[in-house]
């Protein structure tokens, strides 16, 4: 039979990192599987991820107050409006271009803000959502009536 203090050592050890279950079992000359029955049954390794996201944990971080005269929930839909306005620019070159790499590249382009303007302007991807009550017609044979 072990000292308690010498369990509460091998514990302290295995949940700070210092060791792993064999290398603790040799120091303290327990046999390694009565070692993994006690850390099994006083669940050791959710204490060391305990012990481990405590110890990583990032400080909370103030944020810097917006200066004076913008709003910080007019940002999305500035965003909005200049990938609109660089999207007309990039039509407007793709118009008037002859040289097959630069269109190549103004047609990447695009594509690129084109995704940005169906996010920020809270599009989904085509068939990504389907409407309820077609779905709904389909199953029953009729259109869904609320219960009274």
């Amino acid at each position: 039979m072990h000292l308690p203090d010498t369990w509460l050592k091998a514990r302290r050890e295995y949940v700070e990192g210092k060791g792993f279950i064999p290398h603790i079992a040799s120091k303290y000359d327990i046999p390694v599987s009565t070692v993994q029955t006690r850390a099994k049954r006083e669940k050791w390794a959710t204490a060391r991820a305990e012990f481990i996201a405590r110890k990583t944990k990032m400080p909370e971080v103030e944020l810097p107050p917006t200066p004076a005269g913008t709003n910080s929930t007019s940002y999305l839909p500035d965003r909005l409006m200049r990938v609109r306005a660089q999207l007309d620019r990039i039509d407007e070159m793709i118009l008037t271009e002859t040289d097959g790499k630069v269109l190549q590249a103004l047609a990447t382009a695009t594509a690129k803000l084109a995704e940005q303007e169906r996010i920020l302007g809270g599009r989904p991807l085509p068939g990504a959502l389907r409407p309820v009550e077609r779905k709904a017609n389909a199953v029953c044979g009729g259109p869904v009536m609320p219960l009274d």
